[in-house]
């Protein structure tokens, strides 16, 4: 038997919260680059076909979702003097500053079909060093302290740094454009080298002033903590209601969100018309990070069930009013659907992920105290990631054969209407399901999370005899 939480504690310092933080600005930035830039990139300047890009996005998923859940386990069971998590996030960190430059600097090959093959070699490199560092990095904030409220100001303050990079990964490559009088991919492949150089040292201060509270014990030590093995923590999170509806939940909701970001610069240039709106998508990441502490006091105020499925709701109610309302150059609406749904966007990310570290210790409790937090992050995210994609290439490819003409304004009404569906409508309804999902089956809340703490402060106190008899039946089951 595990202990409950081992090393966690119930405060962790400015210092290390804001230190733990940091690489979340660089991780903000790639994933926003990706959706926002690498599309338009690939399909406007090397003329590959919208439908292809989506296979290859949905072809990097599948691969992600092998990676996922194996640097999940290994994360889990690692045992090194430097920690559990510090060893990912270095390498890893280190790994995808490299691929995300060369992802973003493709040679001119005169053919679509080239750089569809350079796109999807190092998309394939680029999410597998993504992955190796983030899971790891994601898990480490439940490790950190298992008090309710801790979580959520924590998670708060990674949340802030993921928005804020995300902002200026959004924003870094016109204002590069702009100081160099060029539009095209050089302005790119500058901000992803700036972006690759912040990730590389961020992780190095992570790794140095942010303890591991899972690092490998003194001899003699007790080594509780331990992970269980992939099946055996499969059949419990099966079992585990918590999980299941905030999965669900999250599910949904990524996949609305995913397909609306990557949608974005398609909506903007060739159903709203009007390209030098590049300011709405600063401001609505910069209302995401401005909102984000007014959220996390939200949720301790009213408990977090409540305010994620207020925040899932106002997300449902702007995606389907920009379906209805938002048509060629509709830019007072536009800016006031994007000014609600910014400020609820850092929310959302902030109270989920507070409610799988609630999750985690509902799973450690059912499996008597194992301890596995990445393995968790890893289902959550692959799934999400996966689900995403399918819907972003069923989405590619309705608009590609829907009369959609790159580079071509005014497109087609048909292709106009497919992008407004998969960019809003398809979103919304995604979005209020997720709410109805978290809302009528999610079951936690902070008594019951105390009550799941004070059973594992008992299994802690178990006597040892039993733990290795409960540890050595679990294993063999597994």
């Amino acid at each position: 038997m595990a202990s409950p939480q081992a090393g966690g504690t119930a405060y962790v310092s400015v210092p290390v919260a804001l230190a733990y933080g940091v690489p979340g600005i660089g991780f903000g930035a790639f994933v926003v680059m990706i959706s926002l830039y690498l599309p338009a990139l690939y399909a406007d300047t090397l003329g590959v076909p919208l439908s292809q890009i989506g296979a290859v996005t949905t072809a990097v998923q599948i691969f992600d979702a092998i990676s996922d859940p194996l640097l999940g386990y290994l994360s889990d069971r690692c045992r090194t003097s430097s920690g559990r998590r510090r060893p990912f996030v270095l390498l890893g960190s280190w790994g995808l500053a490299a691929s995300f430059v060369a992802l973003f600097s493709p040679p001119d090959f005169g053919n679509p079909n080239s750089a569809l093959v350079f796109a999807a070699a190092f998309g394939l490199v680029t999410q597998m060093f993504l992955t190796v560092a983030r899971i790891p990095w994601m898990a480490w904030a439940i490790d950190l302290t298992p008090e309710y409220d801790a979580k959520t100001k924590l998670v708060s303050v990674r949340e802030f740094m993921w928005v804020l990079g995300a902002m200026l990964g959004a924003v870094l490559p016109s204002v590069a454009g702009a100081l160099l009088g060029d539009s095209g991919p050089l302005r790119l492949t500058l901000a992803a080298s700036f972006w690759a150089f912040f990730m590389v040292v961020s992780s190095v201060l992570c790794f140095c002033l942010v303890p591991d509270t899972t690092a490998v014990p003194a001899l003699g030590e007790n080594r509780d903590g331990s992970a269980s093995s992939q099946m055996f923590f499969l059949r419990n999170i099966s079992g585990c209601r918590p999980a299941i509806a905030l999965y669900a939940a999250t599910v949904l909701a990524l996949m609305a969100t995913t397909g609306n970001a990557l949608l974005y610069p398609f909506f903007v240039k060739y159903v709203l018309e009007d390209e030098g709106v590049e300011w709405l998508l600063g401001l609505y990441i910069f209302l995401g990070a401005v909102f984000v502490p007014f959220w996390a006091w939200v949720a301790k105020k009213f408990d977090k069930k409540m305010t994620l499925t207020f925040i899932t709701l106002v997300q449902f109610s702007v995606l389907g009013l920009i379906f209805v309302a938002v048509e060629r150059q509709a830019l007072g609406m536009y800016v006031a659907c994007i000014i609600s749904a910014g400020s609820v966007m850092g929310g959302s990310s902030v109270v989920r992920f507070s409610m799988m570290a609630d999750v985690a210790d509902a799973l450690q409790l059912l499996t008597r105290g194992h301890r596995d937090e990445a393995k968790l992050v890893a289902l959550f995210d692959i799934s999400s990631k996966l689900a995403a994609s399918l819907l972003v290439a069923l989405g590619f490819l309705v608009i590609d054969t829907s009369g959609f003409r790159a580079d071509m304004v005014p497109q087609p009404e048909s292709a106009r209407l497919a992008i407004r569906i998969f960019y809003s409508l398809v979103p919304s309804i995604l979005a209020l399901l997720s709410a109805m999902v978290i809302w009528a089956l999610y079951p936690l809340d902070r008594k019951k999370h105390a009550e799941i703490l004070v059973e594992l402060s008992l299994l802690q106190k178990a006597e040892p005899a039993l733990n290795a008899k409960v540890l050595g039946a679990e294993e063999g089951a597994g």
